[in-house]
């Protein structure tokens, strides 16, 4: 699933990107024989399941994806945020998710990702707030949408979209608002039914060793060890 800077490529292609560095240099000084597989997202997910896929990064915490999968220490870290149009700026004054609804803003979101407790309570339980949202699983298309006013809002990774946007020839077109809709650590996440935590544990080991790194601080450009800190 091409999720740039951190994976991109397609299925014709060797995958490359941030976290596929990092998945070579873990599984490889962790001693796991690994290949790459390319699937959609909510498929992904689907086989974890039922253990005919290992393993899947870019991976938040969930009490239901806990029911069938382990997880990693955190490997980095990940900011949703609301991109809008620039000349939209004073149009829209959201400090809460409620304000969405109360405010009628048009949000496109991805098919199956996670973005926090609150957004999940409020999709499953607000009828107003739910009604607000547009689900895709193409992310170009969600661009295109808010480019031409057929969505007020994009809702997804901050480093991913400006990625995107570049990619596409709109630089200059979009700005994020300030509300931290979730900031989250991510995860690799592994099928309960395939993968002993014996693994998990020599995994993690190494991806704890290598955060400490000069390696790791030129992929990301901030120190692991300040995720670590905050785990419960």
């Amino acid at each position: 699933m091409p999720f740039e800077p951190f994976m991109e490529g397609d299925i014709t292609e060797e995958p490359t990107g941030l976290d596929i560095q990092l998945i070579d240099k873990v599984f490889s000084e962790a001693h796991c024989q690994y290949k790459f597989v390319y699937l959609p997202w909510k498929r992904s997910i689907h086989e974890i399941r039922y253990g005919r896929l290992d393993m899947i990064s870019l991976a938040s915490i969930t009490e239901e994806r806990r029911s069938f999968a382990n997880f990693s220490v955190p490997y980095r870290f990940e900011q949703m945020r609301l991109m809008i149009k620039v000349e939209d700026k004073n149009k829209w004054r959201i400090n809460s998710l409620k304000d969405i609804a109360k405010q009628q803003m048009r949000v496109a979101v991805h098919l199956g990702a996670f973005y926090g407790k609150e957004f999940e309570q409020l999709k499953e339980n607000d009828a107003t707030f739910a009604e607000t949202l547009f689900t895709t699983t193409d992310d170009s298309t969600r661009l295109r949408m808010l480019q031409y006013g057929r969505i007020d809002a994009v809702l997804h990774d901050k480093t991913f979209l400006e990625s995107r946007v570049k990619k596409m020839g709109l630089d200059g077109k979009f700005i994020f608002l300030d509300y931290p809709v979730n900031d989250d650590p991510i995860h690799f996440m592994f099928s309960k039914i395939s993968v002993p935590i014996d693994d998990i544990e020599r995994i993690n080991k190494v991806v704890i060793k290598i955060g400490k790194t000069r390696f790791y601080q030129k992929l990301y450009h901030y120190s692991l060890s300040s995720i670590l800190e905050k785990r419960p």
